[in-house]
């Protein structure tokens, strides 16, 4: 099996290149993260650790980074489900490098509406608040300020993710150089 690179950036070591990328993404948009900040225990479902949270957005988001390619199997779409239950917070599944294109969200189920499997939500339902160091707008700021850009979406996200893109495809981690 192939494995991915270690990272070593602002004091973390990241498991790849790849999760790397999307903390100097989040960095560049202004988004405060954690890394791996902590574990679940989810019973007879095994052990889970997300990859990030954004303590701002949404009232805190974990975010799970993958590979372009990669199509979770059932038990790990029940380790998520069961997480997004627990914590009753949102999941965002990124895949691939931060680019200007949509990404998933799993929701926690809501038990008062007799549904309590969590749900894929469109990325035109979730709306998160204006958190981010960039000028500001009025009404709530759509989830794809971490995917969705482009001409046919909101020209204002894209001219404002434009450079946190850049950036992320731009950091190089060899010998110790510093994304700019």
């Amino acid at each position: 099996m192939i494995r991915a690179i270690e990272t070593h950036w602002k004091g973390y070591r990241f498991r790849s290149r790849l999760e790397a990328r999307w903390a100097v993404f989040f960095e560049a948009m202004g988004l405060r993260w954690d890394y791996e900040p902590e574990g679940f225990d989810l019973g007879e479902k095994g052990c889970y650790l997300p990859d990030f949270f954004l303590p701002q957005v949404h009232g805190g988001v974990y975010v799970e980074i993958k590979h372009a390619e990669y199509l979770p199997e059932a038990a790990e779409r029940s380790r998520w489900g069961r997480m997004v239950n627990g914590t009753q917070r949102l999941l965002l599944v990124c895949n691939g490098v931060p680019e200007c294109k949509p990404f998933r969200a799993l929701r926690p189920g809501k038990p008062e509406t007799g549904s309590e499997r969590p749900t894929w939500v469109s990325r035109s339902l979730v709306r998160v608040p204006d958190v981010c160091a960039w000028p500001r707008r009025p009404g709530p700021m759509p989830l794809y300020l971490l995917g969705e850009c482009g001409p046919t979406t909101d020209a204002w996200a894209a001219h404002y993710m434009a450079p946190a893109v850049r950036a992320s495809r731009a950091a190089r981690f060899e010998h110790g150089e510093q994304p700019r």
